[in-house]
């Protein structure tokens, strides 16, 4: 069987093109869901991922309502802005207008939580870092990796080196 170098060529491009990184307007969208509960820790979130100031920035921005086993419920929201840091598909928080306009990330060493965002594949990741008041670290991470129907978020909270929290949720699309 004689094989053609077009043919060749042709299929080479055709895996070079699918396998290309994908950016932040990927995951342009506003998605909704919830957690299952199963594991006493019942949550309905919302994320919201959109453009902003131009080429490569975006933010990312989620509410989390904790339903508490009381009947409490408690509403955590977080916007991050993000920039292009100079290196392939990481991203800089922009969290903090210097005194000359421009932006900058916040202190962990101040208690404030320093994130960064990186894209593989279909995975947006979002982590935060902070250093809690006795200097024990906390690692906050988000993955959110885009489906059919949205986004499917594994979220895991370490404090110390000690796993804390670990959830997974599927989210669907409700928004471009």
């Amino acid at each position: 069987m004689k094989v053609s170098w077009i043919a060749i060529l042709w299929l080479g491009w055709c895996v070079a093109v699918g396998a290309a990184e994908r950016g932040p307007a990927d995951f342009f969208g506003e998605y909704i869901g919830a957690t299952d509960g199963a594991s006493g820790k019942e949550r309905d979130l919302n994320v919201t991922i959109r453009p902003e100031h131009g080429d490569g920035h975006f933010y990312v921005e989620w509410t989390t309502v904790i339903h508490k086993p009381d009947g409490r419920t408690k509403r955590r929201t977080h916007k991050v802005s993000f920039h292009p840091s100079g290196r392939d598909n990481i991203y800089a928080s922009a969290m903090r207008t210097t005194v000359f306009g421009g932006k900058s990330s916040l202190d962990p060493l101040n208690g404030e939580p320093l994130f960064w965002a990186q894209i593989q594949g279909d995975t947006l990741t979002v982590n935060a870092f902070m250093i809690d008041d006795s200097g024990n670290y906390v690692m906050q991470v988000y993955k959110r990796t885009l489906t059919r129907q949205g986004l499917h978020l594994e979220f895991e909270r370490n404090h110390g080196g000690e796993p804390r929290v670990s959830l997974q949720a599927d989210l669907v699309r409700v928004a471009d």
